[in-house]
């Protein structure tokens, strides 16, 4: 098997040794992570987070991968769980939960946010077709620009609860989120003048 270390060159043909010095030298931030590879679409990837913490990912010939749910694995038990997996088999993931790295585990705030944007999207949605409905002489039109900002006022708690797993986000996600900020504090400016 391939062993690869960030900083460190790839060793082609790795021993139980190889690892254990690979597992015992990771250390951010120029040697946060490694890959012990059976196939190119086999693998197994561990990352250091925070305060000697250890994250677990594999892929098993697939097109998803899997991330361990538990994020505070120790050292030895990294280790242990790699010196498994170069022994062959997949005894190295018995009794550890897994979840698809693209997607995230929902929750309560989630579905919040979900309701949040949805409402959002409903005001965008009622403002279009009031700009354009006919109207009886003497009611004024409204103005896009309110209906606009209303939107993004509303859409404002998703963005910020979305926040939460900025980290976890994808560069799609994360521009998404930073323009809803940003437009929203161009709505709380539109608010502002309109009542000053």
């Amino acid at each position: 098997m391939k062993l690869e270390s960030e900083g460190r060159r790839a060793i082609q043909d790795a021993q139980s040794s190889d690892v254990l010095t690979a597992v015992s030298g990771l250390a951010p931030p120029r040697h946060s992570f490694l890959i012990l590879t059976r196939t190119p679409t086999s693998y197994v990837q561990v990352a250091m987070l925070a305060d000697e913490r250890f994250v677990i990912e594999y892929r098993d010939d697939g097109p998803s991968i899997l991330r361990s749910v538990r994020e505070d694995f120790s050292r030895n038990e990294v280790a242990q769980h790699l010196e498994s997996y170069l022994a062959g088999g997949d005894a190295w993931r018995d009794g550890m939960e897994w979840r698809p790295v693209d997607g995230m585990p929902r929750d309560g705030w989630d579905t919040l946010s979900s309701g949040f944007a949805f409402l959002a999207v409903v005001t965008l949605l009622v403002a279009f077709f009031s700009i354009n409905a006919p109207r009886k002489p003497g009611t004024s039109r409204t103005d896009p620009m309110e209906s606009l900002a209303i939107a993004t006022l509303i859409y404002l708690p998703s963005a910020l609860i979305d926040l939460r797993r900025f980290r976890q986000m994808d560069a799609q996600q994360k521009i998404r989120t930073i323009l809803a900020l940003i437009a929203a504090v161009f709505a709380v400016m539109y608010w502002i003048d309109r009542w000053t």
